[in-house]
């Protein structure tokens, strides 16, 4: 899957939990959004290996990559 894909994925699911209770948007986000954030993670280090160093892609990997530990889990 593209990333594009991917994030489509996480805008469905958040238009699915929008309106629902904080404890079970939570649980849906675990069950749903965090393996799709995980692929998309993965997916990110891998194009990172197939552009040219210093880039415009590059630099937004590298910075996407390195905040990526601040997204809450």
């Amino acid at each position: 899957m593209e990333d594009w894909e991917l994030r489509k994925l996480i805008d469905e699911i958040e238009s699915e939990v929008r309106y629902l209770e904080p404890d079970l948007r939570r649980r849906i986000r675990q069950e749903k959004a965090v393996p799709v954030m995980d692929r998309l993670h993965a997916w990110m280090l891998a194009q990172r290996d197939l552009v040219p160093e210093g880039s415009a892609i590059s630099r937004a990997l590298d910075y996407s990559l390195k905040r990526w530990a601040a997204l809450p889990r």
